[in-house]
């Protein structure tokens, strides 16, 4: 039977398995396994194993309460699924056909086993002493040899109720071997058992204390003592003090006459504790001034860190405004910079198509068709339009501009365009009336 698994040899652990051959040439184990099939290992791969041998015994069935003529019978291994004790006795008080009897324990228990096939039993017509304990009998028939001690004694003579027979080789041998103890020791056997083990009476008769006297106080007689010790330390403490100075220097404030007696004591302290109040006020002042003096430390150099950030923010403002500027000049135009609040609503979008269109309209309107791209650009020019957005106006008004995109491609139609606006600005310039605009500004167009 293998005490635990092995899967590569096919053994299952807790099942029986019968040996049919021996080949001790391959070192090979053929088995019959619990369902009847052939099975060969090698038992050197399969350490954790017990083997038996297998008899066959006669079994008597008992009839009636008490069971005469039944032979007692003993488990010699457990199991713990089925609730069976390695030792556990009982006695058969039924038997079937097929193999299967019915069991009594010694605690009156009963259960049914199969008989047909192989049992761990044995008949319990003897015992060792290790699974006697706790049992007794009528008569007790011992055996005791040279595995005998002290512990192993006491529990094979404690057995018997009324009749105790030893067998032993050597009576002398038994009662040295009776005397040698193999227990294992403990702490607790060099303590007295009385110390241990508190009794039932002990228990009952709970320790009663006397409470011990009091003796009476004279709270007056105690007042004058405790008086008459503080008057004599106050005393000699002024002696000492007064010793410490020299006859050339005299104390700077004269010390309290307590030679009155004790009720003089207090009226000669208030100038002493009046000048520690005012020492004590000064110092938590002090402490005060300074804790205020700490935090106000601490908020100057919080002031003079964001006085820092704000500078640094200045400046970086300042050269934006600069950058914005260069900008705006390298472009030909001032560009204005007004705050904005996060949430004002956005601005229309300058010179949308809309509004080109409705210039070209304006400035076209009574106008013959002959150099009518160079008239309105003149009309507009007038009117303060820069040739940017007069070149605009054309783009998106001009049937021309737009045949000449068409044919010709968007590079085109935008030279035609500032082609036109550069020739208005040039005649514009040429009249006293017109309006001067400088022959060095460029034209950028985008797309």
């Amino acid at each position: 039977m293998p005490i635990q698994d092995y899967r590569q040899q096919g053994l299952i652990r807790g099942e029986q398995y019968g040996v049919i051959a021996v080949n001790p040439e391959a070192q090979q184990v053929v088995l019959e396994t619990p369902s009847g099939s052939v099975l060969s290992i090698n038992p050197a791969l399969c350490p954790r194993k017990t083997v038996y041998t297998t008899q066959s015994i006669s079994v008597a069935v008992g009839v009636g309460e008490a069971l005469p003529g039944a032979n007692r019978l003993r488990w010699t291994r457990n199991n713990p699924k089925a609730g069976i004790r390695n030792g556990q006795e009982f006695v058969v008080t039924g038997l079937e056909a097929d193999g299967m009897a019915t069991i009594q324990d010694g605690a009156g228990q009963t259960g049914t086993i199969s008989l047909s096939g192989n049992q761990y039993i044995d008949y319990a017509w003897v015992s060792t002493t290790y699974s006697s304990q706790g049992k007794t009998a009528e008569r007790v028939l011992a055996l005791l040899g040279e595995t005998t001690n002290r512990e192993a004694f006491y529990v094979a003579i404690s057995r018997a109720k009324r009749a105790l027979t030893l067998y032993t080789t050597s009576q002398a041998d038994l009662v040295r071997l009776a005397q040698v103890s193999r227990a294992k020791e403990n702490v607790s056997d060099y303590v007295p058992l009385t110390q241990q083990v508190i009794n039932h009476g002990q228990l009952l008769q709970p320790e009663q204390r006397q409470p011990e006297p009091i003796p009476s106080i004279d709270p007056r007689a105690v007042g004058e003592r405790i008086g008459n010790r503080v008057a004599e330390q106050l005393r000699a403490a002024a002696g000492r003090d007064m010793r410490e100075y020299a006859a050339s220097a005299p104390p700077r404030r004269p010390r309290p006459d307590l030679g009155g007696g004790f009720g003089d004591v207090a009226p000669a302290l208030e100038p002493e504790l009046g000048a520690l109040g005012r020492a004590i006020a000064a110092y938590r002042q002090r402490r005060d001034l300074l804790r205020c003096a700490g935090d106000l430390a601490g908020a100057v150099a919080a002031v003079n860190c964001g006085v820092e950030q704000l500078e640094r923010a200045a400046q970086d403002r300042v050269g934006l405004a600069a950058a914005v500027d260069r900008l705006a000049r390298a472009v030909g135009g001032t560009v204005g910079r007004e705050p904005q609040k996060l949430d004002a609503p956005e601005p229309p979008k300058a010179n949308s198509r809309e509004q080109l269109l409705a210039r070209w309209e304006h400035y076209s309107a009574g106008l013959p068709s002959a150099s009518l791209e160079l008239r309105v650009a003149q009309r507009a020019l007038r009117n303060g339009h820069s040739p940017k957005e007069i070149a605009l106006v054309l783009v998106a008004g001009s049937e021309t501009v737009r045949r000449i995109y068409e044919s010709q491609g968007k590079q085109q139609a935008m030279k035609y365009a500032t082609h036109i606006a550069r020739m208005a600005v040039e005649q514009g310039a040429k009249q006293p009336s017109g309006v001067k605009v400088s022959k060095a500004q460029q034209i950028e167009l985008g797309d």
